[in-house]
């Protein structure tokens, strides 16, 4: 009976592998960027999340492809207390990335992408001040990392 099982499972497999490779599927991104590179990443507003998101897109940097791309990159980040408890004391803050992109072909400054990001996150006050500190840029790296994978699924598109 278990022989009869283990049959199964290895033909299921390889029933499921063949038509999944055999479909013609391709990943999102895939080989997309073997024709771009970065050439010049341009930011404005607060630098460092700025940098911070141009350091997690998954592009190659200053190699010589097909398509030469120049980021104009403008970030703003902005913390509100979202909730006290009944003393006064702030329990939870949200913080709110926003992020203006615009992606040119260095060529002949054609505009690939233009898109403003925003994005929120919410962390618990803590009783030391660096647990708080830490905590936020946690929120913002995670918030950077998804605004990243936006960015190059957008690149990704681009024929």
């Amino acid at each position: 009976m278990k022989i009869v099982q283990n049959l199964f499972k290895v033909s299921f497999l390889l029933v499921f592998l063949s038509s999944l490779f055999g479909c013609g599927y391709e990943t999102l991104v895939g080989n997309k960027f073997e024709k771009f590179s970065i050439e010049k990443i341009n930011v404005d507003g607060n630098a460092r999340l700025s940098r911070n998101l141009a350091n997690n897109l998954t592009i190659p940097k200053n190699e010589k492809k097909e398509i030469q791309l120049i980021f104009d990159i403008f970030s703003k980040k902005s913390r509100k207390v979202s909730d006290r408890d009944s003393a006064g004391k702030i329990k939870e803050y949200t913080v709110y990335l926003n992020f203006d992109v615009t992606v040119m072909n260095n060529k002949n400054r054609d505009i690939l992408v233009k898109r403003i990001f925003n994005e929120s996150g919410s962390y618990k006050a803590s009783t030391l001040y660096l647990d708080t500190l830490n905590s936020e840029k946690k929120i913002i790296n995670n918030l950077i990392v998804s605004i990243a994978d936006e960015i190059t699924k957008e690149l990704s598109l681009i024929e």
